[in-house]
């Protein structure tokens, strides 16, 4: 299976990065409901199980810690992955 990850933040937070990238509340909190009700139906969809399903994935970061320490973390992961 090739390696996975996924990038979860609290909704709360979610919503707040729409909104600092020009989004308004209510669209913002749409946005984040429909991204999160989407991927589970993905996850359901293919994979029959439940999301967040964290036994699916070689890694889970929350993205809340900053774009930087998300891509350093995800990919230290990959390497790591690598070294086996």
């Amino acid at each position: 299976m090739p390696a996975t990850s996924s990038s979860t933040r609290p909704s709360g937070e979610k919503v707040r990065r729409e909104r600092e990238a020009g989004g308004a509340a209510a669209q913002a909190a749409a946005l984040v409901e429909t991204v999160d009700r989407d991927r589970a139906a993905f996850i359901k969809q293919h994979f029959s199980l439940e999301w967040p399903c964290r036994s699916i994935f070689h890694l889970m970061v929350n993205s809340q810690m900053g774009d930087d320490a998300v891509l350093e973390t995800i990919l230290g992961g990959m390497n790591a992955l690598d070294m086996r």
